[in-house]
């Protein structure tokens, strides 16, 4: 009798996809590094790192508009997540707009969603100085359009949500949360 090779005994095993969504100051870039720090074979993408040029960026009452799906080059990162898959066992996507996009949502394999209240928010965002003052009508803007945008859809059939990350990191749970997906 023939014996076939089992397929599954030789090839690598599925990559787990994960996305890690919030507002903006949650936590989200924190809590990547550290979980990619301590899984094996991770490909960390910060949606930051795909966002279009200056020109093609929608606007809102003439200021780039970060905040809304338009402003993400979607066809490059998934590329990019498409060419991970062959040689990474983790793939960790993080960013305000995570959970914005239908292909995307499928594509995950879960998701981590970190709560941030919003007198959080505005406590955190006033204290940024990398963009220098904004103007409240464009952090209230933040505010709204993360409700829209960055919220876990329900295609997303594992998430998991976090706790305000600023009062106490949770790499435990994030770390078993990926493992049980």
């Amino acid at each position: 009798m023939l014996k076939l090779a089992d397929p599954c005994a030789t090839s690598r095993k599925m990559t787990k996809t994960v996305g890690i969504g919030g507002v903006s100051r949650a936590g989200k870039t924190t809590l990547a590094v550290q979980l990619a720090n301590q899984l094996q074979n991770t490909l960390l993408l910060a949606l930051d790192d795909f966002v279009l040029p200056s020109v093609q960026l929608p606007r809102i009452n003439q200021t780039e508009d970060w905040e809304h799906p338009l402003s993400v080059d979607w066809n490059h990162l998934f590329s990019t997540i498409s060419e991970g898959e062959n040689n990474y066992d983790y793939i960790l996507i993080e960013g305000i707009l995570t959970f914005a996009h239908p292909t995307l949502n499928r594509i995950l394999s879960g998701g981590i969603y970190l709560h941030l209240s919003k007198a959080s928010y505005w406590f955190l965002r006033l204290q940024e100085t990398r963009w220098g003052k904004e103007p409240k009508w464009y952090l209230d803007y933040v505010w709204e359009a993360h409700q829209v945008y960055g919220k876990p859809s329900p295609g997303i059939s594992k998430w998991l949500e976090l706790p305000e990350f600023h009062s106490a990191p949770p790499f435990d749970p994030a770390l078993d949360f990926i493992e049980t997906i």
